[in-house]
């Protein structure tokens, strides 16, 4: 730890104080939008499943019991749609509401004695291609394929926002041109008009073929937000320094923090060791840091 108090006395003069600074500002808005991208992946996940469980308690159900058996999964939906109109990214009370939420469904799917996996998915969704015959079972069906549209409908206007938001984070960094032209083309293909296109036929009920371009936009969206989150982690890493030892982290064993901030292992290891159950981000609370080293 002498070595590193040392170095940090050495070179840290007010300019790369200043330096430091707004890295670690900039580091913490690119955290908060990377972990904006994984909760919208999760909701597209969580999205799918709420159908697929809804879909199969409905159908596991008595005639009368299948609308409201299909409700439980139509609210998650609803609380997802709303994750997605919930944005604003710099707000860190909404952040937090908006994980507990996803949190809170996540809990009640896993907690559901209905768990569909893939297969099951696909055979659930092969079975829209018959109309049902009975009234209660083309309602529950319409309404669960409704919701899921809805929030779709949902995930593409959050998506689109979210890269509004974002992209300057790209622009703003040298050699990222081309970062920035893959996401909007992925942008542009969701809505191009082979993409937007139903396949209808007169031989399937006609929401089998909605609900199957609404799940395909579903899984690209989710795609794009992995993209999105990876070209992040990339753009965070880029020429980053251990705030500790201030050496290059590309050349070092790395240790990502909760917050998705990043030092050497070596370092925060130390750092424990003199913190303890204390030891705190020394990006996320870059004063308390210097003050403590210098």
């Amino acid at each position: 730890m002498a070595d590193i108090r040392t170095k940090q006395q050495e070179y840290v003069t007010p300019e790369i104080r200043k330096k430091q600074q707004l890295r670690a500002v900039r580091s913490k808005r690119i955290g908060k939008r990377k972990k904006r991208a994984q909760v919208y992946q999760k909701a597209a996940v969580l999205s799918k499943n709420a159908w697929g469980q809804g879909a199969s308690r409905a159908l596991r159900s008595a005639p009368q019991d299948r609308m409201r058996s299909a409700e439980v999964s139509n609210c998650q939906m609803r609380s997802i749609q709303h994750v997605y109109q919930n944005r604003n990214y710099s707000d860190s009370d909404e952040e937090e509401e908006v994980e507990l939420q996803m949190a809170k469904v996540e809990a009640v799917q896993t907690e559901d004695v209905i768990q569909v996996n893939e297969k099951e998915m696909d055979k659930l969704l092969r079975e829209l291609r018959t109309e049902p015959k009975e009234e209660s079972d083309q309602a529950s069906k319409f309404k669960l394929y409704e919701e899921f549209l809805k929030t779709v409908e949902e995930s593409r206007k959050a998506t689109f926002e979210f890269w509004k938001d974002t992209k300057e984070e790209f622009t703003q960094t040298a050699g990222q041109g081309n970062a920035v032209k893959q996401v909007e083309k992925d942008l542009k293909d969701l809505d191009h008009e082979d993409n937007l296109a139903i396949q209808w036929s007169e031989s399937r009920w006609f929401v089998y073929d909605m609900m199957v371009k609404a799940d395909s936009n579903n899984d690209k969206i989710q795609k794009l937000m992995k993209t999105v989150e990876t070209k992040l982690d990339l753009l965070q890493q880029e020429d980053n320094d251990c705030p500790f030892c201030l050496e290059p982290l590309k050349e070092k064993e790395c240790h990502t923090l909760g917050c998705c901030h990043q030092t050497c292992s070596e370092c925060w290891d130390h750092w424990k060791n003199l913190k303890g159950s204390q030891a705190f981000c020394p990006l996320c609370r870059q004063e308390d840091f210097l003050s403590d080293m210098v």
